[in-house]
Protein backbone atom coordinates (compact mmCIF):
# COMPACT_ATOMS: atom_id res chain seq x y z
CA UNK A 1 0.00 0.00 0.00
CA UNK A 2 1.27 3.70 -0.83
CA UNK A 3 1.54 5.89 2.04
CA UNK A 4 -1.81 7.96 2.86
CA UNK A 5 -0.03 11.32 2.06
CA UNK A 6 1.27 10.82 -1.49
CA UNK A 7 -2.07 8.90 -2.18
CA UNK A 8 -3.74 11.74 -1.64
CA UNK A 9 -1.41 14.04 -3.32
CA UNK A 10 -1.36 11.67 -7.07
CA UNK A 11 -5.17 11.72 -6.40
CA UNK A 12 -4.91 15.22 -6.60
CA UNK A 13 -2.62 16.11 -9.32
CA UNK A 14 -4.57 13.45 -11.56
CA UNK A 15 -7.68 15.47 -11.10
CA UNK A 16 -6.42 18.54 -11.53
CA UNK A 17 -4.61 17.55 -14.80
CA UNK A 18 -8.23 15.53 -15.74
CA UNK A 19 -10.20 18.90 -15.20
CA UNK A 20 -8.06 20.93 -17.92
CA UNK A 21 -8.33 18.30 -20.20
CA UNK A 22 -12.05 18.04 -19.79
CA UNK A 23 -12.28 22.10 -20.05
CA UNK A 24 -10.05 22.23 -23.04
CA UNK A 25 -12.30 19.86 -25.33
CA UNK A 26 -15.31 21.70 -23.95
CA UNK A 27 -13.72 25.19 -25.29
CA UNK A 28 -13.20 23.49 -28.41
CA UNK A 29 -9.63 24.47 -28.40
CA UNK A 30 -6.93 23.36 -31.29
CA UNK A 31 -4.34 20.67 -29.07
CA UNK A 32 -1.12 22.28 -29.21
CA UNK A 33 1.94 20.21 -29.88
CA UNK A 34 3.50 20.68 -26.49
CA UNK A 35 0.75 20.02 -23.68
CA UNK A 36 0.91 21.28 -19.90
CA UNK A 37 3.18 19.45 -17.77
CA UNK A 38 2.41 19.29 -13.82
CA UNK A 39 5.71 18.25 -11.88
CA UNK A 40 5.31 17.24 -8.47
CA UNK A 41 7.87 16.91 -5.89
CA UNK A 42 7.43 13.39 -3.56
CA UNK A 43 10.09 12.23 -1.16
CA UNK A 44 11.99 9.04 -2.37
CA UNK A 45 11.39 5.91 -0.35
CA UNK A 46 12.23 2.82 -2.69
CA UNK A 47 12.14 1.57 -6.18
CA UNK A 48 9.14 -0.57 -5.30
CA UNK A 49 6.81 3.06 -4.46
CA UNK A 50 8.44 4.75 -7.41
CA UNK A 51 7.24 1.90 -9.73
CA UNK A 52 3.69 1.59 -7.96
CA UNK A 53 3.68 5.49 -8.54
CA UNK A 54 4.69 5.55 -11.99
CA UNK A 55 1.92 2.87 -12.90
CA UNK A 56 -0.71 4.88 -10.98
CA UNK A 57 0.46 8.37 -13.58
CA UNK A 58 1.16 5.92 -16.51
CA UNK A 59 -2.17 4.38 -16.07
CA UNK A 60 -4.43 7.80 -15.72
CA UNK A 61 -2.79 9.31 -18.57
CA UNK A 62 -2.69 12.48 -16.61
CA UNK A 63 0.51 15.09 -17.46
CA UNK A 64 1.81 14.41 -14.54
CA UNK A 65 5.53 14.08 -13.50
CA UNK A 66 7.21 13.29 -10.11
CA UNK A 67 10.73 14.19 -9.03
CA UNK A 68 12.13 12.05 -6.61
CA UNK A 69 14.26 13.82 -3.92
CA UNK A 70 15.81 12.79 -0.74
CA UNK A 71 14.73 14.16 2.43
CA UNK A 72 18.06 15.93 4.26
CA UNK A 73 18.66 13.45 6.71
CA UNK A 74 22.19 12.94 8.96
CA UNK A 75 22.84 10.14 6.76
CA UNK A 76 22.56 11.78 3.19
CA UNK A 77 24.65 14.54 4.45
CA UNK A 78 27.33 11.81 5.64
CA UNK A 79 26.91 10.58 1.91
CA UNK A 80 27.01 13.98 0.47
CA UNK A 81 30.16 15.12 2.17
CA UNK A 82 32.31 12.02 2.00
CA UNK A 83 35.07 12.08 -0.04
CA UNK A 84 34.36 9.18 -1.93
CA UNK A 85 31.26 8.19 -4.57
CA UNK A 86 29.74 5.38 -2.79
CA UNK A 87 30.19 1.86 -4.93
CA UNK A 88 28.60 0.62 -7.34
CA UNK A 89 25.73 -1.83 -6.36
CA UNK A 90 25.95 -3.91 -8.77
CA UNK A 91 29.30 -5.10 -7.15
CA UNK A 92 31.27 -7.58 -8.96
CA UNK A 93 28.34 -7.93 -11.34
CA UNK A 94 27.54 -6.62 -14.48
CA UNK A 95 26.35 -2.70 -14.55
CA UNK A 96 25.70 -1.78 -17.62
CA UNK A 97 25.88 1.90 -16.69
CA UNK A 98 29.65 2.01 -15.56
CA UNK A 99 30.42 0.25 -19.34
CA UNK A 100 28.41 2.72 -21.16
CA UNK A 101 30.81 5.69 -19.98
CA UNK A 102 30.05 6.30 -16.33
CA UNK A 103 32.44 4.07 -14.49
CA UNK A 104 32.49 4.87 -11.12
CA UNK A 105 29.31 7.34 -11.04
CA UNK A 106 26.66 5.24 -11.76
CA UNK A 107 24.82 5.90 -8.14
CA UNK A 108 25.03 9.84 -9.40
CA UNK A 109 21.92 11.72 -8.71
CA UNK A 110 20.29 15.13 -9.62
CA UNK A 111 22.01 15.35 -13.50
CA UNK A 112 21.59 15.83 -16.61
CA UNK A 113 22.62 13.39 -18.58
CA UNK A 114 23.58 12.88 -22.78
CA UNK A 115 22.98 9.40 -24.26
CA UNK A 116 24.36 8.16 -27.89
CA UNK A 117 23.68 5.69 -30.02
CA UNK A 118 27.45 3.85 -30.64
CA UNK A 119 25.46 2.27 -33.55
CA UNK A 120 24.45 5.06 -35.58
CA UNK A 121 28.02 7.18 -34.72
CA UNK A 122 29.94 4.29 -36.80
CA UNK A 123 27.55 5.04 -39.86
CA UNK A 124 28.34 8.77 -39.36
CA UNK A 125 24.86 9.95 -37.89
CA UNK A 126 24.67 11.82 -34.73
CA UNK A 127 21.72 10.37 -32.86
CA UNK A 128 21.41 11.66 -29.09
CA UNK A 129 18.93 12.17 -26.06
CA UNK A 130 18.91 14.84 -23.83
CA UNK A 131 17.44 13.78 -20.40
CA UNK A 132 17.63 14.42 -16.58
CA UNK A 133 17.35 12.31 -13.24
CA UNK A 134 16.63 12.81 -9.78
CA UNK A 135 17.37 9.29 -8.73
CA UNK A 136 20.58 7.52 -9.40
CA UNK A 137 21.20 7.28 -13.09
CA UNK A 138 22.00 3.84 -12.87
CA UNK A 139 17.75 3.33 -12.29
CA UNK A 140 17.09 5.57 -15.00
CA UNK A 141 19.72 4.54 -17.79
CA UNK A 142 18.33 0.80 -17.04
CA UNK A 143 15.25 1.47 -18.29
CA UNK A 144 16.03 3.29 -21.10
CA UNK A 145 17.67 -0.02 -22.11
CA UNK A 146 14.74 -1.53 -21.22
CA UNK A 147 12.69 0.19 -23.51
CA UNK A 148 15.19 -0.34 -25.96
CA UNK A 149 15.15 -3.68 -26.31
CA UNK A 150 11.52 -4.01 -26.10
CA UNK A 151 11.35 -1.74 -28.88
CA UNK A 152 8.65 0.13 -26.79
CA UNK A 153 6.78 2.80 -28.65
CA UNK A 154 6.51 6.77 -27.57
CA UNK A 155 10.12 6.39 -25.85
CA UNK A 156 13.55 7.90 -27.31
CA UNK A 157 14.95 4.94 -27.15
CA UNK A 158 12.94 2.77 -27.91
CA UNK A 159 10.92 4.08 -31.04
CA UNK A 160 15.02 4.96 -32.28
CA UNK A 161 15.70 0.77 -32.15
CA UNK A 162 12.45 0.57 -33.67
CA UNK A 163 13.15 2.69 -37.00
CA UNK A 164 16.78 2.12 -37.53
CA UNK A 165 18.13 -1.28 -35.56
CA UNK A 166 15.37 -3.42 -35.25
CA UNK A 167 17.17 -6.99 -35.81
CA UNK A 168 19.24 -6.03 -32.96
CA UNK A 169 19.87 -8.50 -30.48
CA UNK A 170 19.55 -7.68 -26.51
CA UNK A 171 23.11 -7.82 -25.73
CA UNK A 172 23.73 -5.86 -28.57
CA UNK A 173 21.00 -3.00 -27.67
CA UNK A 174 22.76 -3.27 -24.05
CA UNK A 175 26.01 -2.03 -25.60
CA UNK A 176 24.98 0.27 -28.44
CA UNK A 177 24.91 3.19 -26.03
CA UNK A 178 26.93 5.84 -24.52
CA UNK A 179 26.04 7.95 -21.28
CA UNK A 180 27.39 10.97 -20.16
CA UNK A 181 26.95 13.70 -17.68
CA UNK A 182 26.40 16.94 -18.26
CA UNK A 183 25.69 18.80 -15.58
CA UNK A 184 23.82 18.62 -12.46
CA UNK A 185 21.27 20.44 -9.78
CA UNK A 186 20.39 20.89 -6.60
CA UNK A 187 16.57 20.36 -7.27
CA UNK A 188 13.97 19.56 -10.03
CA UNK A 189 13.25 23.44 -11.39
CA UNK A 190 17.23 23.39 -11.45
CA UNK A 191 17.46 20.28 -13.30
CA UNK A 192 14.66 21.18 -16.06
CA UNK A 193 16.45 24.40 -16.43
CA UNK A 194 19.69 23.17 -17.16
CA UNK A 195 18.18 19.88 -19.43
CA UNK A 196 16.50 22.72 -21.64
CA UNK A 197 19.77 24.56 -22.56
CA UNK A 198 21.41 21.85 -23.32
CA UNK A 199 18.38 20.71 -25.51
CA UNK A 200 18.40 23.71 -27.39
CA UNK A 201 22.40 23.94 -27.73
CA UNK A 202 22.96 20.49 -28.78
CA UNK A 203 19.81 19.54 -30.47
CA UNK A 204 19.78 16.09 -29.69
CA UNK A 205 17.55 13.87 -32.61
CA UNK A 206 15.56 12.03 -30.17
CA UNK A 207 13.86 14.58 -28.05
CA UNK A 208 10.13 16.12 -28.60
CA UNK A 209 10.83 18.79 -26.02
CA UNK A 210 7.25 17.76 -24.02
CA UNK A 211 8.88 17.34 -20.86
CA UNK A 212 11.83 19.99 -20.38
CA UNK A 213 10.67 23.43 -19.75
CA UNK A 214 10.30 26.34 -22.11
CA UNK A 215 13.03 29.28 -21.64
CA UNK A 216 11.91 32.70 -22.16
CA UNK A 217 14.05 35.18 -23.46
CA UNK A 218 14.01 38.89 -22.70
Amino acid sequence: MLPYKLYTLIDKAIKINTNRQYNTRSSHKKKTETETVTYMRLPYVDETIVRRINGILKTSKAPVKVAWTSGLTLGSKLITSALSKPPCPAGQRHCHTCESGLKGKCTSKNVVYKISCNICKINMRNELYIGESSRPIRYRFNEHLSDARKRKPDTPLGEHIADFHFDASDSKINSSFNITILTSGRDNAELKIAESIQIRKLKPTLNTMKSSWPLVHG
